[in-house]
């Protein structure tokens, strides 16, 4: 896609029909369900709570334990970098390291905690900035390792020739500029963003592959596809689901 797309389109503006209007619409439905914060520890499920609130839960513990996961798999690297460790570590760990990496968790996850209460803080100025459209566009550049590969996965689905063009680097480009210039954002409150756009697109991508195989959904796209989904299935539960089956969360996002 040239650079002329950038004065044709616009990123507030999805083609309907293409994969970058599915990922905006599936974002703005996941956004309907309360947030958890990432440095929250697993909720054990009693038999005493209600459905609703078991099912979240049920939803939320998986994604909690990944990050518990990836933050401890990042504190390890840290420590054979140091030599302090060797590259491939025997588990368990001694008592004595081991509490020590779990020290570094705790750390770790109090300041994703800390960024939530900034986040929170700062709510308005959040979001106004961060938009369903503009987390999508950072996932996408995050999980794609260039603008152009980012707006090429996003343009996916738009005919050519159509009234309306997709999407250019510039877009992906200005999202991500504007991202790591937030004022007064601490560094855990970015990347603790970071692991959240990352998850976000990874999962739905995965999602609206499987979808648009299915018969149920044959010739769904977009957010016609996005709400189809969700209709019939849930798609918060398909998108927690799916999460499970996709490899771990990188490293270097964990802290």
């Amino acid at each position: 896609m040239g650079d002329a797309s950038h004065y044709s389109s616009f990123a507030a503006d999805p083609v309907p029909g293409s994969a970058y209007d599915f990922y905006v619409a599936a974002t703005r439905i996941r956004d309907e369900e309360p947030a958890v914060p990432l440095g929250l520890a697993p909720v054990s499920i009693r038999t005493d709570m209600d459905l609703c609130t078991r099912r979240f839960w049920e939803r939320r513990n998986p994604f909690l334990e990944e990050v518990a996961h990836a933050t401890r798999r990042q504190v390890i690297e840290e420590l054979c970098e140091a030599g302090m460790l060797p590259d491939c570590p025997a588990e368990p760990l001694s008592p004595e390291l081991e509490a020590y990496v779990s020290r570094q968790v705790r750390r770790i996850h109090y300041g994703y905690l800390r960024s939530e209460e900034e986040l929170q803080g700062k709510a308005a100025a959040w979001k106004r900035t961060l938009s369903p459209e503009k987390r999508v566009l950072i996932g996408a550049r995050l999980c794609s390792g260039s603008s152009d590969k980012a707006a090429q996965r996003l343009n996916e689905g738009i005919q050519p020739g159509g009234p309306k063009r997709g999407l250019g680097r510039h877009h992906v480009y200005r999202a991500m500029h504007a991202f790591l210039r937030l004022p007064d954002f601490s560094d855990f409150a970015i990347r603790a963003e970071i692991l959240l756009f990352v998850d976000n697109f990874r999962t739905l991508r995965r999602v609206r592959t499987r979808a648009r195989a299915h018969r149920s959904f044959r010739g769904l796209d977009g957010r016609e596809l996005a709400e189809a989904i969700h209709e019939r299935s849930d798609l918060w539960h398909v998108c927690d689901r799916t999460r499970d089956e996709l490899p771990p969360l990188p490293v270097l996002l964990a802290a």
